[in-house]
Protein backbone atom coordinates (compact mmCIF):
# COMPACT_ATOMS: atom_id res chain seq x y z
CA UNK A 1 0.00 0.00 0.00
CA UNK A 2 1.41 3.39 -0.96
CA UNK A 3 1.98 6.07 1.63
CA UNK A 4 -0.93 8.45 2.09
CA UNK A 5 -0.24 12.14 1.72
CA UNK A 6 -1.35 14.47 4.50
CA UNK A 7 -1.17 18.22 4.85
CA UNK A 8 -1.82 19.55 8.35
CA UNK A 9 -2.00 23.29 8.94
CA UNK A 10 0.49 24.29 11.63
CA UNK A 11 -1.57 27.02 13.27
CA UNK A 12 -2.77 25.76 16.64
CA UNK A 13 -0.71 22.58 16.52
CA UNK A 14 2.30 21.74 18.67
CA UNK A 15 3.82 19.66 15.92
CA UNK A 16 3.92 16.41 17.92
CA UNK A 17 2.58 13.74 15.56
CA UNK A 18 2.55 10.01 15.14
CA UNK A 19 1.20 7.85 12.35
CA UNK A 20 0.60 4.21 11.52
CA UNK A 21 -0.52 2.45 8.35
CA UNK A 22 -1.77 -1.11 8.25
CA UNK A 23 -3.39 -3.71 6.05
CA UNK A 24 -5.08 -7.01 6.91
CA UNK A 25 -6.87 -9.65 4.83
CA UNK A 26 -9.83 -11.87 5.67
CA UNK A 27 -10.38 -10.03 8.95
CA UNK A 28 -12.91 -10.90 11.61
CA UNK A 29 -14.77 -8.58 14.00
CA UNK A 30 -12.39 -6.60 16.20
CA UNK A 31 -9.25 -7.13 14.09
CA UNK A 32 -6.89 -4.14 14.27
CA UNK A 33 -5.98 -2.69 10.90
CA UNK A 34 -3.76 0.15 12.14
CA UNK A 35 -2.71 1.23 15.66
CA UNK A 36 -0.74 3.93 17.43
CA UNK A 37 0.47 2.54 20.77
CA UNK A 38 0.03 4.50 24.05
CA UNK A 39 3.81 4.90 24.43
CA UNK A 40 3.89 6.93 21.20
CA UNK A 41 1.18 9.38 22.33
CA UNK A 42 1.38 12.13 24.90
CA UNK A 43 -1.47 12.99 27.23
CA UNK A 44 -3.57 15.74 25.66
CA UNK A 45 -5.97 16.70 22.91
CA UNK A 46 -5.32 15.43 19.41
CA UNK A 47 -6.61 16.06 15.94
CA UNK A 48 -6.90 12.61 14.39
CA UNK A 49 -6.98 12.07 10.62
CA UNK A 50 -7.96 8.64 9.31
CA UNK A 51 -8.04 7.22 5.80
CA UNK A 52 -9.56 3.82 5.12
CA UNK A 53 -10.26 1.67 2.10
CA UNK A 54 -10.26 -1.77 0.59
CA UNK A 55 -7.78 -3.60 -1.63
CA UNK A 56 -8.37 -6.17 -4.39
CA UNK A 57 -11.37 -7.65 -2.53
CA UNK A 58 -13.79 -5.30 -0.77
CA UNK A 59 -15.54 -5.69 2.53
CA UNK A 60 -18.97 -4.31 3.46
CA UNK A 61 -19.86 -0.61 3.59
CA UNK A 62 -18.69 1.28 6.69
CA UNK A 63 -17.07 -1.81 8.24
CA UNK A 64 -14.31 -0.03 10.17
CA UNK A 65 -14.29 2.09 13.31
CA UNK A 66 -11.92 4.40 15.16
CA UNK A 67 -11.18 3.29 18.71
CA UNK A 68 -9.64 5.16 21.63
CA UNK A 69 -8.39 2.94 24.42
CA UNK A 70 -10.21 -0.03 22.87
CA UNK A 71 -13.61 1.73 22.85
CA UNK A 72 -15.26 2.69 19.56
CA UNK A 73 -15.65 6.46 19.16
CA UNK A 74 -16.66 6.65 15.47
CA UNK A 75 -17.77 4.48 12.58
CA UNK A 76 -15.61 5.24 9.53
CA UNK A 77 -17.18 5.75 6.12
CA UNK A 78 -15.85 3.34 3.52
CA UNK A 79 -17.43 2.28 0.23
CA UNK A 80 -17.77 -1.46 -0.50
CA UNK A 81 -15.65 -1.16 -3.65
CA UNK A 82 -12.30 -2.68 -4.62
CA UNK A 83 -9.12 -0.58 -4.58
CA UNK A 84 -10.88 2.33 -2.88
CA UNK A 85 -9.43 4.88 -0.48
CA UNK A 86 -11.82 7.31 1.17
CA UNK A 87 -10.97 10.99 1.73
CA UNK A 88 -9.45 11.90 5.09
CA UNK A 89 -11.92 11.68 7.97
CA UNK A 90 -10.91 14.22 10.65
CA UNK A 91 -11.78 14.06 14.34
CA UNK A 92 -11.16 17.25 16.34
CA UNK A 93 -9.99 17.34 19.96
CA UNK A 94 -9.76 13.63 20.74
CA UNK A 95 -8.73 13.59 24.42
CA UNK A 96 -6.10 10.96 25.30
CA UNK A 97 -4.78 9.87 28.68
CA UNK A 98 -1.55 7.94 29.26
CA UNK A 99 -2.99 4.47 28.69
CA UNK A 100 -4.99 5.26 25.53
CA UNK A 101 -4.06 3.96 22.13
CA UNK A 102 -5.72 4.84 18.83
CA UNK A 103 -6.71 2.13 16.41
CA UNK A 104 -8.81 1.36 13.37
CA UNK A 105 -10.65 -1.93 13.82
CA UNK A 106 -12.92 -4.10 11.70
CA UNK A 107 -16.56 -4.06 12.85
CA UNK A 108 -17.98 -7.23 11.23
CA UNK A 109 -15.51 -8.67 8.71
CA UNK A 110 -15.74 -12.29 7.67
CA UNK A 111 -15.50 -11.83 3.89
CA UNK A 112 -12.89 -14.21 2.47
CA UNK A 113 -9.99 -12.34 0.92
CA UNK A 114 -11.26 -8.84 1.79
CA UNK A 115 -8.29 -6.51 2.22
CA UNK A 116 -8.76 -3.75 4.82
CA UNK A 117 -6.41 -0.73 4.71
CA UNK A 118 -6.10 2.18 7.13
CA UNK A 119 -3.82 5.05 8.09
CA UNK A 120 -4.06 7.02 11.34
CA UNK A 121 -2.34 10.39 11.85
CA UNK A 122 -2.56 11.93 15.34
CA UNK A 123 -1.36 15.51 15.88
CA UNK A 124 -1.15 17.02 19.36
CA UNK A 125 -3.26 20.16 19.62
CA UNK A 126 -2.41 22.94 22.05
Amino acid sequence: MGAASFEVATRGFRGDTDTNTGQVATAVAGTQVARIAPAALQVGRFVVDVTVGYGAVAGPADDMELRRGGVAIATLHVLPAVNTTMPVQRFQCVELVGSDDLSVNVIVGGIAGAVYRATILATLFR
